[in-house]
């Protein structure tokens, strides 16, 4: 965002700087080697729900057995939900916003 807002002031005062040239030139790459300005990664999604688990497995003489079905019943119905929303930021969001903020 930063980049974007950077970038978008330099254009609007015919900024020349070389300073601002190579802010944006290193930006540019950046960008052009990751594919997308913004990737959520589903390992550490994964790892986040294995060390929940873990968690409750071993509290699970202090939690009740209500608890821990209805825990792993919501994850089980919001893990798609968590796969449409990563999706969609990686691809579609990132097209939208590369097509409108760069030059």
């Amino acid at each position: 965002m930063v980049t974007i807002f950077i970038e978008r002031i330099s254009n609007q005062n015919n900024d020349e700087h070389p300073v601002w040239r190579k802010i944006l030139d290193i930006e540019r790459c950046k960008r052009e080697k990751d594919g997308f300005v913004t990737f959520f990664y589903f390992t550490a999604f994964y790892f986040g729900i294995i060390y929940i688990k873990i968690c409750f497995l071993v509290q699970i003489e202090k939690t009740p057995q209500r608890v821990l079905k209805l825990f792993f019943k919501l994850m089980a119905i919001l893990l798609p939900f968590y796969f449409f929303v990563s999706f969609f930021f990686s691809t579609f969001a990132n097209v939208i916003l590369n097509t409108i903020f760069l030059p």
